[in-house]
């Protein structure tokens, strides 16, 4: 058979490169292993000043904040919370007002409520409101939906941020 050798040569030529592409990824794949896959071009992180009072003076810098730390402290209630009912519903809602009382912005702020009878009895519901952010020496008017047909009042139970 004339032609039987040079079938041979082409089946071993891709049988070579074949196996040269598998041990290839095989490589690629085991160096990489160790490496965490990217997701998005990043920059590294600026590096920030350390202020030192050392020398006496101080080193802030024109325009750093000079504030106070982040505190759940200045989220404060003010006034009254009330329980209304809705307009043209049997809703009931607990409402108020929550101020953001420093110069930090707030993510995740929820409010929870406790519901109280006539009696001021604790009843076994709450009442609870989520805001996503709430400006620095800004107010949230919350108005959590209350289920518990016996509430008459309500007191604020905790304030969380995420």
């Amino acid at each position: 058979m004339p032609g039987t050798g040079r079938n041979i040569s082409r089946l071993l030529l891709f049988a070579i490169v074949g196996i040269g592409v598998a041990v290839g990824a095989l490589v690629f794949l085991k160096l990489r292993k160790g490496e965490p896959a990217p997701t998005r071009l990043t920059r590294p992180a600026p590096t920030l000043p350390v202020q030192t009072n050392a020398g006496g003076g101080s080193a802030a810098k024109p325009g750093a904040s000079t504030g106070r730390p982040k505190s759940l402290e200045d989220l404060k209630v003010i006034g009254p919370v009330s329980i209304e009912k809705a307009k043209n519903s049997r809703l009931s809602y607990a409402m108020g007002t929550l101020r953001n009382d420093s110069e930090h912005q707030r993510f995740g702020v929820k409010i929870e409520l406790e519901l109280l009878d006539i009696a001021g009895n604790k009843l076994a519901s709450k009442a609870n409101d989520y805001v996503q952010m709430l400006e620095p020496r800004k107010e949230w008017p919350f108005r959590a939906l209350v289920l518990e047909p016996k509430a008459v009042s309500a007191k604020v139970v905790s304030i969380q941020e995420e």
